[in-house]
């Protein structure tokens, strides 16, 4: 019987989280999980400390009912930190300043013409912006060319692959059944795939717009984004006694500002799940930065206010 929706503590989703964050570290690419699979790794953390036992063993022993506690998703979220290479900001920069120049010459010869002269020199000007604006375009081309090479030479290590499972007990098949640099799509089986089996979708963050979706996620600053990326940490996870899996994730602050942001029940729940069992595993979620980062916004300050609101209904 296929399974719909994927949580860690399933051995294939969690074989394929690895190999993707091991695929990205070697092609030298900044990079965290954020989203569902972020809340998932913090409360698989917290939960194995409170309960001082492994993730296989959580799941086996029925100690608890996981599904109480990660909450299961069909898609991974996946921010990639791309540099800005180097060459073509310097290209860029030295348009911009033949640019800077040509206009500055532009506005003084125009002061020194007689009206019937003026127009031929606006005609120069605008067929020089216009070929400006070409060559400009050009160079953003290249760096976006580069910048998805990069990425698909990531994507390219996990078509039609194998890998061994978390345990070494198994063979784990990867099969893409959707290609692309942005939402690529996979399906994942032990030794092979079966009819019936439901994808898991990849949604690859570039920049700050790609994860400004949903409710008010796009009144964050952009510059968070980069910012999310270098708090980033690597969370290693008991999967079973001598086995561990670090995957890196958002922290869990970063985490909190995201979900709070959504304004959505199910991420309300993941926030307060996370507060809560953070405390429980002694490694509190600093409140304050959640407030100090949110409160720059007056919209996103509301949004905090209703979950401290919802956050209090269940002490």
């Amino acid at each position: 019987m296929a399974n719909n929706w994927f949580d860690i503590s399933d051995e294939r989703f969690l074989t394929f989280l690895n190999s993707l964050g091991k695929a990205v570290s070697a092609n030298d690419i900044p990079y965290a999980f954020v989203g569902g699979v972020a809340t998932q790794v913090h409360m698989a953390d917290y939960l194995c400390i409170v309960h001082g036992t492994t993730l296989s063993d959580l799941l086996i022993s029925g100690e608890i009912d996981l599904s109480n506690y990660i909450r299961s998703t069909d898609n991974v979220d996946i921010a990639f930190g791309l540099p800005q290479d180097s060459r073509y900001k310097e290209k860029i920069g030295l348009l911009q300043k033949e640019d800077k120049e040509a206009a500055a010459k532009y506005e003084r010869t125009k002061k020194m013409l007689r009206p019937s002269q003026i127009a031929a020199l606006d005609r120069n000007e605008q067929e020089r912006r216009a070929e400006l604006n070409a060559r400009l375009n050009s160079v953003n081309e290249q760096r976006k060319t580069m910048k998805e090479e990069r990425i698909r030479s990531v994507l390219d290590s996990l078509v039609d692959a194998e890998f061994d499972s978390i345990s070494g007990k198994a063979i784990i098949t990867v099969k893409q059944v959707r290609h692309g640099i942005s939402h690529p799509k996979y399906t994942l089986g032990m030794y092979d795939i079966q009819d019936g089996d439901k994808p898991i979708d990849v949604n690859i963050c570039r920049e700050a717009r790609d994860v400004a979706r949903n409710g008010d996620l796009s009144e964050l600053d952009s510059e968070l984004y980069a910012k999310f990326l270098f708090e980033a940490r690597d969370v290693k996870i008991p999967y079973a006694d001598g086995i561990d899996v670090s995957l890196r994730v958002m922290r869990p602050e970063d985490l909190l500002i995201t979900k709070i942001s959504l304004k959505k029940h199910k991420h309300n729940l993941d926030a307060l799940n996370l507060i809560n069992y953070s405390r429980e595993a002694r490694m509190p979620i600093d409140d304050d930065i959640v407030k100090e980062t949110l409160s720059r916004n007056p919209v996103l300050y509301v949004d905090y206010e209703k979950f401290k609101e919802f956050e209090r209904t269940f002490k």
